[in-house]
């Protein structure tokens, strides 16, 4: 259960901003907007991705890059500039 808290909380951290500010910034968003598209393609991730608008609060369900890549280039770049 540790590790579901963990996950989590890195999701929180990364939809809050707190680890793109943390890094390099165009490193980060393409680092982020790989991450997305891999798990896209993954079953596991497709059924937390299910699941997440259904545990997290509203003002972070609306942060959550979803789109095509261009939508989530356009949103990441806008949110951390």
């Amino acid at each position: 259960m540790s590790d579901v808290k963990k996950v989590i909380e890195k999701l929180k951290n990364i939809i809050e901003g707190k680890e793109l500010l943390e890094s390099n910034l165009s490193g980060a968003q393409n680092d982020v907007i790989e991450e997305i598209l891999e798990q896209r393609e993954n079953s596991f991730f497709s059924m937390r991705n299910l699941l997440l608008p259904k545990i997290l609060p509203d003002s972070l369900r609306e942060k959550m890059p979803v789109g095509n890549i261009f939508d989530i280039k356009k949103n990441l770049i806008h949110r951390y500039k």
